[in-house]
């Protein structure tokens, strides 16, 4: 993973991390897109799409921590009777990156979804 330039912007910085979280999104959504001003205008999320709201932060920091006030804003933007998940999209200095989301949403969209009971 290529680190980024340190004399970027952190907002420069967390937009290369949406195009990057859009360029895998749209191998299966064709139609995902940037929101416009990274979702702070009304709109859900930082990229569109019809799986999941995903909000992308950059750290400047090795270690990420998880900011919960950010996290409930994003299960907020969640509309009742879409069937999309949050996801938490983190990136560090070393551009190593995270995707975070609810234990049980875990559960329920890919454990459940992609494994046969165990006995």
């Amino acid at each position: 993973m290529a680190k980024l330039k340190s004399d970027a912007t952190t907002c420069e910085k967390g937009s290369k991390l949406e195009n990057y979280f859009l360029g895998k999104m749209q191998k299966v959504d064709k139609r995902a897109r940037r929101t416009k001003g990274s979702g702070n205008t009304g709109q859900a999320g930082d990229v569109e799409n019809q799986i999941c709201v995903v909000e992308c932060k950059w750290r400047d920091t090795k270690d990420i921590t998880i900011k919960e006030d950010v996290f409930n804003k994003l299960l907020s933007e969640v509309r009742v009777g879409v069937h999309k998940f949050p996801v938490y999209v983190l990136e560090n200095t070393n551009g190593k990156r995270f995707a975070v989301m609810d234990l049980d949403d875990w559960f329920e969209n890919f454990i459940y979804e992609q494994y046969e009971k165990v006995d």
